[in-house]
């Protein structure tokens, strides 16, 4: 029979082996706050920032982040777009479109430079660290964080039966997503159901079709159609102004040539081809004809000849409303 301390030793052996196999939990006996962000003591090397423009919800993070660090550079640095696009992860075009959404909220100005001649040599940025001290932003459009704080809405939680979204409206499929099929066609209308703008959102993915930017079509048209939802997508609508120019362009060619049937077409192309034929006939007719003066005289009477047969022809092309 065990003695009681023998029995205490086993006992404390196996709450030893039990701690090695079970993990252990911490207990919190006091109402200690835990620290989710740790800061260093700033004495120096650090940025002062106004805190509007980091709690400027309309900004996506990639704007506050670049508009931070030009914050960082002393009052006369000189904003290049080509030093950013050397010295950061982001390529020209991503640098160039962050520019543009900082333009749009009032937090940045660009000035074109001319030279004395009035030729274009690039162009000037100014950061602002508030759209106030932006002097061509006008002050109904600054919008301060506690307003933008009201603005937001908490999103509604999905019920089982979500509210029936609305078809886009009939979108464009062109450029380069004029060989997409129907079932395509269908996929991404589905994606940008209930999405403001659909066919900026659209013309986004084939403007980077187009310069074989991505990888996965479906999946960078989900993202832009997120960032659309959530307010943080800027439309560039460059193929809006090629579908105007050409819409413009064809209309203009409409009005140059008259509206003509398709049996007075085929009339006037038969008329061209009566033309050619009689023109034919007769350089067979001149290369028959015996010389009886010099060859000198001969050749520059066939090349009078050959000219005035194709002023003729010309003409007689122009007044059937064909090209010569």
């Amino acid at each position: 029979m065990k003695t009681t301390n023998e029995m205490q030793g086993i006992i404390r052996l196996a709450s030893k082996d039990t701690t090695k196999t079970e993990p252990r939990t911490i207990m919190k006996t006091t109402k200690e706050k835990r620290l989710g962000i740790i800061r260093v003591a700033k004495e120096k090397n650090y940025t002062r920032v106004d805190n509007r423009i980091l709690n400027d919800l309309r900004l996506s993070m990639a704007a506050t982040g670049l508009a931070c660090r030009l914050l960082e550079k002393r009052n006369d640095w000189d904003i290049n777009v080509a030093y950013l696009v050397n010295n950061y992860q982001e390529g020209e075009y991503k640098i160039r479109k962050i520019i543009k959404e900082l333009i749009s909220f009032g937090y940045m100005q660009v000035e074109s430079l001319r030279n004395e001649k009035g030729q274009f040599i690039g162009n000037q940025y100014t950061l602002y660290e508030h759209p106030s001290l932006n002097p061509d932003y006008e002050s109904s459009e600054i919008i301060e964080t506690e307003e933008i704080e009201a603005i937001e809405k908490p999103r509604p939680l999905m019920t089982e039966e979500p509210e029936t979204i609305e078809e886009p409206e009939k979108l464009i499929f062109d450029y380069a997503l004029k060989d997409y099929t129907e079932q395509m066609q269908q996929e991404a209308c589905k994606v940008l159901q209930g999405v403001p703008n659909p066919q900026a959102v659209l013309d986004e993915l084939n403007e980077n079709l187009s310069k074989g930017t991505i990888k996965n079509p479906s999946g960078f048209l989900i993202s832009l159609a997120q960032r659309a939802k959530n307010g943080n997508f800027i439309a560039t609508n460059q193929l809006a102004e090629k579908r105007r120019k050409r819409a413009e362009r064809e209309k203009w060619e409409a009005t140059q040539q008259p509206e003509i049937s398709a049996e007075e077409q085929a009339k006037k192309k038969a008329e061209g081809i009566k033309a050619r034929e009689e023109l034919k006939e007769m350089n067979k007719r001149m290369k028959g004809i015996k010389p009886t003066i010099s060859a000198e005289e001969q050749e520059k009477n066939t090349n009078r000849i050959r000219e005035e047969l194709r002023q003729m022809q010309i003409e007689k092309m122009k007044s059937m409303g064909m090209q010569p």
